[in-house]
């Protein structure tokens, strides 16, 4: 797969990400008294992270120099694994199966927070393996006349 396809899918799987986390997967809405779940405040957290892994998904797809881009998705392989954290371990969601945040939010945020750290990482072997396939194809030519003197 080429370089610029698996950036595609990373900005497709990050602008998935952004958008349904506020419309095709939200958390649950306010209770009754006004007040919001925990829920809410996962929701808007994984809205703030999403919205970076977007910007640096739409950014590699303009890079030309592999090492930043090694350098990007770098970044974003434990960016993806905060996302899936958010949910699961920092903030929670709502403890009832029967809430919307449990059954759809949850296993869509560490999914797409799984797939967004596993693509990254494997653009970064993909990356340095081809790096490693130029540096031994290029060949280094000495001229065995000339002699080096120590001073």
């Amino acid at each position: 797969m080429k370089r610029t396809g698996l950036n595609v899918i990373l900005l497709v799987l990050s602008l998935v990400l952004t958008i349904g986390i506020r419309v095709i997967f939200p958390a649950c809405g306010p209770m009754e008294d006004g007040s919001y779940m925990r829920c809410h405040w996962t929701e808007s957290a994984v809205f703030g992270v999403s919205i970076v892994i977007t910007i640096a998904s739409v950014a590699a797809l303009f890079l030309k120099n592999n090492d930043l881009l090694s350098g990007l998705r770098l970044v974003l392989v434990p960016t993806g694994i905060l996302v899936a954290l958010i949910p699961n371990v920092l903030i929670g969601v709502c403890g009832s199966d029967m809430m919307t945040c449990r059954s759809t939010t949850l296993p869509a945020v560490t999914i797409l927070g799984i797939l967004i750290a596993i693509g990254s990482a494997v653009q970064i072997g993909l990356l340095q393996f081809s790096a490693r396939k130029e540096i031994q194809g290029t060949k280094i030519y000495v001229n065995k006349n000339t002699s080096y003197s120590e001073n």
